[in-house]
């Protein structure tokens, strides 16, 4: 099923890391997966009809505007 959401969407693995790690510097959160116990932020991959990316839905003052595009929801 497809859902149109409002948030953050990049086209590659490395794109989404960076953003990760630009939001849990921001909010102080450890960036090593291993560590983490909290997320303030984790992208999550789109594979599917309505493309391949990363995306997280959601506003985080660090990561700027957010855009609205269309995700295959699960379930």
């Amino acid at each position: 099923m497809v859902k149109e959401v409002t948030g953050y969407k990049w086209n590659t693995e490395n794109g989404a890391r960076s953003g990760e790690a630009i939001a849990k510097n921001f909010y102080g959160l450890p960036t090593a997966p291993e560590n983490v116990t909290t997320d303030a932020f984790v992208a999550v991959h789109n594979e599917g009809s309505e493309g391949d990316f990363w995306y997280f839905i959601g506003d985080l003052e660090p990561l700027g505007n957010t855009s609205t595009f269309t995700i295959n929801e699960i379930g």
